[in-house]
């Protein structure tokens, strides 16, 4: 790993876990050297979908914040520009009622903006 760069932990959990990295609950987390985020998946996702920052500069501006570093990942995501998920739009797009089904069309391109 290379030595020069900063470091942030980020912990995926499958359901949110909303007071997570509230101050009340560190002291059940165990010590670090690095900083932590606990985040879910749906977070994550939402996460690797924003075109308009860095997403490891959004974390270390939300790590080194210390009110902020206490809140749900999720704040941290809202008022940015996010792009559509191409693996979401895939696995939608290869189910036969995507197609036209029903009068509804199909899932709009991965790279359209939501």
């Amino acid at each position: 790993m290379p030595t020069d760069r900063p470091v942030q932990e980020l912990i995926v959990t499958m359901e949110p876990f909303h007071i997570v990295n509230a101050p009340m609950q560190r002291p059940l987390l165990p010590a670090t050297t690095v900083p932590v985020t606990v985040c879910s998946v749906g977070e994550l996702e939402d996460m690797l979908t924003i075109t308009d920052t860095p997403v490891g500069r959004l974390l270390l501006e939300q790590a080194a914040d210390s009110r902020r570093s206490t809140y749900a990942l999720r704040e941290a995501l809202s008022g940015h520009d996010h792009a559509r998920n191409p693996v979401l739009d895939a696995g939608w797009n290869s189910y036969p009622w995507s197609r036209g089904a029903a009068g509804h069309e199909p899932s709009e391109s991965a790279g359209a903006a939501l």
